[in-house]
């Protein structure tokens, strides 16, 4: 902060107010000077925590400014302060002047102090507040938090680089004229209006330090201008800006808002521009340049297509972006009734999801701007960045689909309502939901009125006829029935079905034809492809007259073909299961099969718009008999270039499941555990094909520097092209990290296999719970972490003891030999058989 001040300090006490300080100068006061200052405050009856230094005079007349009282009045009079003003004899008239101003006690020490008595005075207060004289050095020197009015002259050169320090500072277009002023008036001091100094004293006083110093700016909306006066323009030619804190005050219904400015770790990364980059930068510069009304055109030619590919706002921000950043969130402080609100909302849509702005009012989007608007806020980010982001996405997502399905339900325009029906129903993805900590039944039930108004015009409702035969017909319903993990969880429920009791038809959507659809009608009585128009569908399944109808796959994520058959009423009970990790939110699903261990909470029933039936233990079973043949993937220690000695983690939660609170809490294991590294595969096909996979890797790096960890040490293994695969990684693993909070079941199954220990998390609903439900039917609960604590200790206990590592892995493979429940794909069955028979009513007699 200090290494390129001057170390000479003047001798006289009049101009040494002037000349820049060494810090160490005033690092510890002499006796004589402490002495003066402890006499002052006795003197005064002065306390500390209720005294403020006052230096508005600057070098020269130019500098001094007259508007520190109106600042400081209004906190002084409430809170009782007194303030002392400071500096040489030449600003006493300025001094006396902003005193004049306070309405509160001032003592005027203009002219009678030496720059090291002004010192010790400035350490006993509660804070320094001037224009940019020595004085501020000092303040920081001694360790007080101040307040500097930056005039425009030396803009930025003079700044102390403390986060001590809230600067003050209008930005105009003709700052770094070394005090050689054009103007018959310094514009950039005297017209800084006081209250946006009162804004940066409140805040220096009520906030605790930051780890950077704050500038607060007063935005356009404040500086009206003239023909023949400087224009208002952002100062960061003059800042290093990722090295300031940003606080903007604007105007807002006729009063003041104070927006800090806060920008995502994307966007601060300071990467390179690419051609992305470039055209985002100059959509984003015509949209906030154009006059309102011609917007319209503006954004349908130039912002259009970017907004509407969702891979526009996910982009990091090149460095010449951030004008624009801090423009944007300036300009949307103001409100929906500024003059220009269309136009920051607008550009805000090319470089920010919604979670990560403040809500807008729905109602206020005009025609020309509301499909944009829609796809817009109803994009599925494609990672977190930020802890507790998960949760703000979840809150942000949901407000909207309530909005939606309100709109739904009143009489205002039928055109809109059908356009925000249709957009959102076709376009919603909501696997970020499932992460966040909440209660999911509320935004999946209003997801559900959505989609079922969006078929509202077809024949949803039906009455099934009587059950007429001896056996249970029993339809399980799948796009397609070759290998994965849907089919592995589905085949479990169907292929022991008892044959005398039940019938079995499985349905498709195609026939692939490979070898896993052809076991899986070897153990189906029919096998029915159905036709490809929705309507014939539904006509199909209905003919077929199914007593019990079961959706074998992913409900909760995207709005599939599958997904608009469960919006029908097909057969008398309609259920579905794990494949969804939470409620369909369908009015039609009437059955959500979970375990008594996985859905463990006496309120679970509270998380479902279904009637929840709990099967014994986990409620899991998998088959994985049907798993495609290894490729010839290899990798071994001498391939990675790790040593013998090397501990392996290794994790294969998806990419979407590693969160930054997971991130976080990896980083610590491998700092815990300084002779392992973490192997990860998160790029499954299972849940998407495209990841942003750079940006996935520069925040993990980011949390791995922050807890002191080498990001060399974590490696991102190439994807598989088979399954079976990942028992080659195993091979090489000591100790599998799982991911929560949404924890594993299918990835838990290959360190199982394997015989390597997992960590996993407690969780008190499904899909936070099936790694802790596997565990405790495998009768290993010290593998089950109760909190991030107890997860960092029982990874590094097991990195540590060779011994205790040793006896959990012969444990793991005596337990998977005795075949445990999740395995046992019989005793399932019978469980899930007498569930059905329970639901299905009685043929007639």
């Amino acid at each position: 902060m200090t290494s390129d001040l001057p170390t000479s300090t003047p001798t006289a006490p009049d101009d040494s107010f002037h000349v820049i300080p060494a810090a160490e100068t005033f690092g510890h006061g002499s006796p004589e000077d402490i002495r003066f200052a402890e006499e002052t405050f006795a003197a005064h009856g002065l306390t500390p925590e209720k005294t403020i230094a006052l230096f508005a005079g600057g070098e020269t007349e130019l500098q001094d400014y007259a508007g520190f009282g109106a600042a400081l009045a209004a906190v002084c009079q409430e809170q009782g302060f007194t303030v002392i003003a400071l500096g040489s004899p030449r600003e006493q008239g300025i001094n006396l002047r902003n005193l004049a101003d306070l309405g509160a006690p001032g003592i005027d020490l203009t002219g009678r102090t030496t720059v090291r008595q002004a010192a010790e005075l400035v350490r006993r207060c509660r804070l320094a507040v001037g224009t940019e004289s020595s004085l501020v050095h000092v303040a920081v020197a001694v360790g007080i938090p101040n307040v500097i009015l930056l005039g425009g002259g030396l803009l930025g050169q003079a700044f102390p680089r403390s986060p001590l320090t809230t600067a003050v500072c209008l930005p105009l277009d003709c700052v770094g004229c070394g005090w050689q002023c054009r103007f018959t008036s310094p514009h950039c001091v005297r017209d800084v209006p006081p209250a946006v100094l009162a804004v940066a004293i409140r805040v220096a006083l009520d906030c605790g330090r930051g780890e950077k110093p704050l500038v607060v700016v007063p935005d356009r909306s404040l500086w009206p201008g003239s023909p023949e006066g400087p224009g208002w323009q952002w100062f960061h030619g003059r800042f290093a800006r990722e090295s300031v804190d940003l606080i903007t005050v604007g105007q807002r219904d006729g009063g003041l808002v104070m927006t800090t400015v806060i920008h995502p770790r994307r966007h601060t990364w300071g990467l390179p521009p690419t051609d992305a980059n470039a055209r985002r930068f100059a959509a984003a510069r015509d949209c906030l340049q154009a006059a309102p009304a011609d917007l319209p055109a503006v954004f349908q030619h130039q912002a259009r297509a970017l907004v509407q590919d969702s891979n526009t706002a996910d982009l990091p921000a090149a460095p010449d972006e951030v004008v624009f950043l801090d423009e944007i969130r300036s300009g949307l402080g103001r409100g929906e009734n500024d003059l220009h609100a269309l136009n920051y909302r607008a550009a805000a849509m090319l470089y920010f999801r919604p979670h990560e702005l403040e809500p807008w009012e729905p109602s206020r989007i005009p025609p020309w701007l509301v499909e944009d608007f829609v796809l817009w806020s109803i994009h599925a980010p494609g990672l977190f960045y930020e802890f507790g982001e998960r949760d703000e996405y979840l809150r942000r997502m949901q407000a909207w689909l309530l909005f939606v399905r309100d709109l739904i339900r009143g009489t205002g325009d039928h055109a809109l309502r059908q356009r925000l029906v249709a957009l959102t129903s076709a376009r919603l993805n909501l696997i970020p939901a499932y992460f966040a900590s909440g209660n999911l039944r509320p935004l999946y039930a209003a997801r559900g009125e959505i989609i079922e108004s969006y078929l509202a015009s077809l024949p949803l409702d039906f009455t099934p006829p009587p059950r007429s035969g001896a056996r249970i017909r029993v339809g399980f319903l799948k796009n397609q029935w070759g290998p994965g993990t849907e089919t592995y969880a589905t085949l479990p429920l169907f292929q022991n079905l008892p044959r005398d009791r039940f019938e079995v038809v499985l349905y498709s959507l195609g026939a692939t034809g490979s070898s896993a659809e052809v076991h899986c009608r070897s153990k189906a009585d029919r096998f029915v492809v159905l036709p490809p128009d929705l309507m014939q569908q539904v006509d199909q399944i209905r003919r077929d007259q199914c007593d019990f109808l079961f959706f074998a796959i992913n409900l909760t994520a995207v709005t599939h073909s599958l997904v608009l058959l469960a919006m029908f009423r097909l057969a008398p009970v309609q259920a579905t299961s794990i494949c969804s990790p939470a409620t369909s939110g369908f009015r039609r699903m009437d059955v959500f099969f979970a375990g008594e261990l996985s859905e463990n909470q006496p309120a679970a029933q509270d998380h479902y718009t279904e009637r929840l039936v709990k099967l014994p233990g986990s409620g899991i079973c998998f088959d994985y008999s049907l798993r495609p043949p290894p490729s010839s993937y290899a990798i071994s220690l001498a391939e990675l270039n790790l040593g013998p000695a090397t501990l392996v983690f290794t994790s294969g939660a998806n990419f979407y499941k590693i969160i930054p609170e997971l991130r976080r809490v990896w980083a610590r294991v491998l700092a815990a555990a300084p002779d392992s590294v973490l192997l990860l595969y998160p790029f499954g096909p299972a849940w998407t094909d495209s990841y942003p996979a750079s940006a996935f890797i520069r925040c993990f790096e980011d949390e791995l520097r922050a807890a002191g960890v080498d990001p060399a040490r974590v490696i991102m293994l190439r994807p598989m092209d088979s399954t079976s695969d990942v028992q080659k990684v195993m091979a090489i693993t000591h100790v599998y990290l799982d991911s929560f909070p949404y924890t594993g079941a299918t990835s838990l199954l290959d360190p199982l296999e394997a015989g390597v220990p997992p960590v996993t998390m407690a969780g008190a609903c499904l899909r936070f719970g099936q790694g802790d439900a596997l565990l405790r039917e495998l009768g290993m609960p010290e593998l089950i972490a109760t909190s991030e604590d107890d997860y960092l200790r029982i990874a590094t206990e097991l990195a540590r003891d060779p011994a205790l590592l040793a006896a959990r892995r012969a444990q793991t493979r005596e337990r998977m030999a005795a075949r445990p429940p999740f395995l046992d794909t019989e005793r399932y069955c019978a469980h899930f058989a007498r569930a059905i028979e329970t639901l299905v009513s009685p043929p007639p007699a």
